[in-house]
Parts: C-alpha cells; structure tokens; sequence
C-alpha cells in the first residue's frame, strides 16, 4: 500500500512518541525534567526545542540520544498504556 504524501510537508510524528499535549517526566541529577510534546517541538523550562535530543544536551550538558535520556525505545502505546 503506498503512502500518500504529508500536504504540509512535515515528518510524521515518530511512533515512539506519546501525542501532543502529553509529558515526559524522568528523574536526572536529582532534578525532575518534564518536557511538554507539542506539535511543532518539546516544550522545557518555558523554552521550545526542535528534539528531544536538543534537551538531554541542555539539561545533561553532553550529547544524549533524547529518545534513550527519556526512555523511549518502543511505540507510545507500550510506555503509555494505550
């Protein structure tokens, strides 16, 4: 079955991620970094970024994957119960 293209031109979201609206929370440092998802970024502290891995280098201060910083390693569903 082929895929129709994305009228607007933007990536599909990435399977992995819970939908908008939702937030991711972990522990780092004994500090509690909860990022919101938005539909055009990640929202942290206020401030949005383009990736996830844009806020494990900023909170971690070294290069980290975002999707294993916050553990994230199958579908939404399986972490989010759905």
């Amino acid at each position: 079955m082929k895929e129709l293209a994305n009228p607007r031109g933007k990536k599909p979201c990435d399977p992995r991620l819970p939908a908008p609206g939702q937030w991711l929370s972990r522990q780092f440092q004994g500090q509690t970094v909860s990022v919101e998802i938005l539909a055009t970024g990640f929202r942290y502290q206020e401030r949005v970024y383009k990736s996830l891995s844009a806020v494990a280098r900023y909170v971690a201060g070294v290069q980290w994957n975002g999707f294993s910083f916050f553990g994230l390693h199958g579908r939404a569903e399986q972490h989010h119960g759905r």
